[in-house]
């Protein structure tokens, strides 16, 4: 008998695995030389949720949603969020966001313009262990072009990029400067 000392705790993380090698030296018949057990984490899921920080801004300002879970992890949590058509109104495009942030974020570029959901924008927020949040921020600039209000959508998604249906699609806006 090899005894294993786990420690229970209540916070979600990754399952432990204690792997055991033997090795016969003298005069002995091992009929396994490999093995293990495996501590399955047995603490639920947090949920994740998305909402707004400051989803109303004038163009030049920075749209911000935080990324939540409702309890810190022992581990990295990793969710996809995706950029979607609007329903209704005029979209940001990729000329009304800064175009620094959308190559270092999605490496992509501003031109040809487009509507940001045609830009492909999908990103994985982390939250690593012991923090609850993170902030997804998407910087507009100021031009000099007179624009109706324009939007964009946000959505958690599943590892396909599809919305997650249990979950809210939230919109922000981008007001055009006088």
């Amino acid at each position: 008998d090899v005894p294993v000392e786990v420690k229970g705790d209540t916070v979600y993380g990754d399952d432990v695995e204690h792997d055991i090698a033997v090795k016969a030296v003298h005069n002995a018949v091992v009929g396994k030389h490999r093995g293990g057990l495996t501590v399955e984490n047995d603490d639920p899921e947090p949920v994740i949720t998305l909402s707004p920080v400051a989803d109303r801004v004038t163009e030049g300002e920075t749209l911000t949603w935080r990324m939540s879970l409702d309890a810190p992890t022992a581990v990295d949590i990793w969710q996809p969020v995706r950029v979607l058509p609007v329903t209704e109104g005029a979209e940001l495009s990729t000329k009304d966001v800064d175009p620094q942030w959308l190559k270092d974020t999605y490496g992509d570029v501003p031109d040809p313009e487009r509507p940001l959901s045609d830009a492909n924008l999908w990103v994985w927020l982390n939250i690593p262990p012991g923090s609850t949040s993170v902030d997804f921020a998407v910087p507009t600039v100021r031009d000099q072009v007179a624009e109706p209000t324009e939007s964009i959508r946000l959505a958690l998604t599943d590892r396909n990029a599809e919305p997650l249906p249990d979950r809210p699609v939230l919109t922000g806006t981008a007001l055009d400067k006088p």
